[in-house]
């Protein structure tokens, strides 16, 4: 495979840290919060699913890219290739992902996405990674964070395959600050 020729085929998508050690040691990544942004080659697209190859710190030298190179232009394909979608479960719940639907969580960090979400919901807001592929939004108003963090337990526990469990931390987004963060017991800290 030509990397060089694929180059505006790498896109991003979101592990958990704490679980991906191992692989982390031999590939690129760019740590937030509990979670790694790992970059991954599309190598082709269609009908029947996508097939992707994880980028390796050796992959990254024969790119001849910088960690803020790749971290740059993986973000930038990840926007063209992987739109953010919105969809409104409630008054008080959403569910944002990408069009793809796959590893959707990453819109978490799409610049914009979530501080339009909290203008247009007129406060702060809670972040659940309810796995890869998508993440609930709730507004901090009206919600119990300690009811959140069960919900999230019991949905990573019972209801997700493992390999697809993002996080156990609920998020809290500061409408004030612009700033996400793991949410604490006093839900206006991080």
């Amino acid at each position: 495979m030509d990397l060089c020729k694929r180059k505006e085929q790498i896109v991003m998508n979101l592990v958990n840290t704490s679980r991906n050690r191992g692989l982390l040691k031999a590939v690129p990544h760019k740590d937030v919060m509990d979670l790694s942004i790992l970059y991954r080659v599309i190598v082709n697209r269609g009908n029947a699913g996508m097939r992707t190859v994880l980028v390796t710190n050796a992959m990254l030298e024969e790119l001849g890219l910088s960690q803020n190179e790749i971290s740059v232009l993986a973000y930038r394909n990840t926007l063209r290739m992987f739109p953010a979608r919105v969809s409104k479960f409630s008054d008080r719940l959403y569910m944002m992902t990408n069009s793809a639907k796959v590893h959707g969580a990453t819109v978490m960090i799409y610049r914009g996405m979530i501080e339009a979400l909290s203008r247009r919901l007129g406060g702060n807001l809670f972040v659940i990674p309810s796995s890869i592929h998508e993440v609930m939004i709730v507004p901090e108003s009206s919600v119990d964070l300690s009811f959140l963090r069960q919900a999230l337990a019991d949905n990573n526990r019972f209801y997700v395959e493992k390999q697809d469990v993002l996080s156990d931390c609920v998020y809290f987004y500061s409408q004030k600050k612009k700033m996400i963060g793991i949410a604490h017991s006093s839900a206006s800290s991080f």
